[in-house]
């Protein structure tokens, strides 16, 4: 078995979604925490502690993406956050990344090819800026 790639949060409040990313991280090494939303990700993000990166829908019911974005931030300064969204709404996005998240990935048919790779360069730029201080 190989080597655990770290510990990631997946907040979705579409299921298949949830259990299809889960998957994905899952196969590439990574240990998975699902939520169905935003307070279940805080929740989990406080349970299980050392999390690697939170990745979030934007529309969820309880706390939506902006607002776990924040949720987060006051736990953790430096964690990565990456966004889900299946709207084309810059306005939504640059205030996603304005509160702190990374990156944010349409949710379409790309998602497949697009995420994993998404995921490996924001947690390879984490690591490196986390071993420099």
């Amino acid at each position: 078995m190989s080597e655990q790639k770290g510990k990631v949060v997946v907040a979705d409040d579409n299921e298949s979604i949830r259990e299809m990313l889960s998957m994905l991280l899952e196969m590439d090494g990574y240990e998975v925490h699902t939520a169905e939303n935003g307070a279940v990700a805080i929740k989990k993000f406080d349970s299980v502690g050392n999390i690697d990166l939170v990745v979030s829908d934007m529309n969820m019911p309880e706390l939506n993406g902006l607002e776990l974005i924040s949720e987060v931030r006051k736990r953790d300064a430096h964690v990565p956050i990456v966004i889900l969204t299946g709207e084309d709404d810059s306005y939504l996005v640059s205030e996603a990344i304005s509160r702190g998240a990374e990156d944010y990935i349409k949710k379409n048919e790309n998602i497949h090819e697009i995420f994993l790779p998404t995921i490996s360069k924001i947690l390879d730029q984490y690591r490196s800026k986390k071993e420099k201080t």
